[in-house]
């Protein structure tokens, strides 16, 4: 194994400094039992970690490890495969994390959870979204519906709706109409995995933020125009 360490600075503030290969990082969580389950997985490192090993230690261990991957931001950070019984275990990937964030300086706290946002979008602004796009993914092309119901072919998540920030609002984004766009609620989530982790600020020019006018993306020059409807 590569130079590795890990030091907890402050239980209380939720903040955890990481060594790997030479390089040290400072990173803040902000849900407690997310933290929880964070130790345990350095601790475990580079082994996996059962997460109902907290059971006794956490009211529901499988709630704090989905904050850490979505309330916290390390979905993208997280390798998981199940074990005997389908027990969920779960391996921070060190390597894939220091890549993202390797160019940081060891002196910043980086905290990967976006901000809370309290802004709403309202039954008008999601009129004139739907309308605009004609009710198709902006993305993808796919035919969107608002209201599903019964059984779909298509995964559901697929077809259903969404509004999405083009600039997420935790890059400095608003609810202005030129900065919002119809996505499937599947695209949208994908979306905002690789948002949470871009250390870029180049949304005008990322095919995730404007796919009619770009296909690459941005964070992982990625090429997405395969997978827009021709």
């Amino acid at each position: 194994m590569k130079n590795y360490s890990f030091r907890i600075l402050n239980d209380e503030k939720k903040q955890v400094e990481i060594t790997y290969n030479g390089k040290t990082l400072l990173f803040q969580l902000k849900i407690k039992r997310a933290f929880t389950v964070m130790k345990e997985l350095l601790r475990a490192y580079p082994k996996f970690f059962d997460i109902h090993k907290l059971d006794g230690t956490l009211n529901d261990p499988n709630r704090a490890h989905s904050d850490l991957r979505i309330g916290n931001g390390f979905a993208n950070f997280l390798i998981e495969k199940r074990g005997e019984k389908r027990v969920m275990q779960v391996k921070i990937d060190v390597e894939n994390l220091f890549k993202y964030y390797g160019h940081m300086s060891s002196d910043k706290v980086i905290l990967l959870s976006l901000p809370e946002y309290r802004g709403t979008i309202n039954n008008q602004q999601q009129d004139t979204i739907f309308n605009k796009f004609e009710g198709k993914c902006n993305i993808t092309g796919f035919k969107l519906s608002r209201e599903l119901k019964g059984i779909h072919f298509f995964a559901k998540s697929l077809v259903r709706a969404t509004y999405d920030h083009r600039r997420p609002i935790s890059k400095g984004g608003t609810d202005d109409l030129e900065n919002l766009q119809l996505l499937s609620v599947f695209l949208n989530a994908e979306k905002n995995k690789i948002c949470n982790i871009c250390t870029k600020n180049t949304c005008e020019k990322c095919a995730l933020a404007h796919p009619e006018k770009f296909d690459i993306i941005q964070a992982n020059n990625q090429d997405i125009s395969n997978l827009k409807i021709k």
